[in-house]
């Protein structure tokens, strides 16, 4: 929010002396080194594609503003189509469009020992990522069963917490009851028997 604020002053300012998009890098790299590089994960074409949004669906601006800031947009995607002309693999990892950059480079010079070089680099970083997402799905097939074995032990441990108490209610009563007619049958034995009357 902070750069979108700063964009909006950017466009807004009547100073022709700059251009749009060096001001906006410098706001760019400034906000990025104060966040400790949070804006630099994102990357200066995916903010600006962000901005882009932000000026469009911003709802506090009323539809007077909002004509203002047509001319804006406008300027914003032309310096996204700029950015990605000159930097055509911004979106990759940076040793990726590294890669891919020299590789270009190569291809518009006609220099195919330097073409290879730089297939040969990016083949073996393919080829490490491939190993990695191996890794990660070996990883994730064990989880998901795991994950189940944790999910049915939880029920299970659950619902025997749940009933446990029932089950010994009960069993306490049947002992009692036990015990109650046991009494009973004491009882009686130990009774003297009245003898019957001779008539």
């Amino acid at each position: 929010m902070q750069f979108f604020q700063l964009a909006d002053s950017i466009f807004t300012s009547q100073d022709t002396l700059n251009k749009p998009i060096e001001l906006l890098k410098y706001t760019f790299n400034s906000i990025d080194r104060e966040s400790k590089g949070l804006l630099f994960k994102y990357g200066f074409v995916n903010v600006l594609e962000d901005y882009h949004v932000y000026l469009r669906t911003d709802v506090k601006k009323d539809i007077s503003s909002k004509i203002g800031y047509v001319h804006h947009i406008y300027e914003v995607i032309s310096i996204i189509k700029k950015e990605l002309e000159q930097e055509p693999f911004t979106r990759l990892p940076d040793e990726q469009r590294r890669i891919l950059v020299n590789l270009n480079k190569a291809i518009e010079s006609d220099d195919k020992e330097l073409a290879e070089i730089n297939l040969t680099q990016l083949n073996d970083v393919l080829r490490l990522n491939q190993n990695e997402m191996e890794k990660l799905k070996g990883q994730t097939a064990w989880s998901i069963p795991l994950s189940i074995v944790g999910l049915v032990a939880t029920l299970i441990l659950g619902l025997t917490g749940i009933f446990r108490p029932l089950s010994y209610r009960r069993i306490r009563n049947i002992v009692a009851e036990e015990i109650k007619s046991q009494d009973k049958e004491k009882q009686q034995l130990t009774q003297p028997q009245n003898p019957q009357p001779n008539v």
